[in-house]
């Protein structure tokens, strides 16, 4: 499956500690609006964005802490 973009929006991410692999080689995504994500919590987001080679833009808000 060639998966180009992944709607999000409704995910609620308060209470995640790691976010290792979670697009990992998905190498047709284009695009990712992270927006709603609060990573407040997250320790590990190792490998995240390991293997996708097409992601050009990857959107994120004040929620997003590393």
């Amino acid at each position: 499956m060639n998966v180009t973009s992944i709607d999000l929006s409704a995910m609620n991410t308060e209470l995640v500690t790691s976010m290792e692999g979670m697009f990992q080689n998905c190498s047709s995504l284009t695009s990712l609006d992270l927006t709603s994500f609060n990573t407040s919590k997250v320790t590990n987001m190792s490998s995240m964005f390991y293997g996708t080679s097409s992601l050009k833009e990857v959107r994120v808000s004040n929620l997003w802490d590393m």
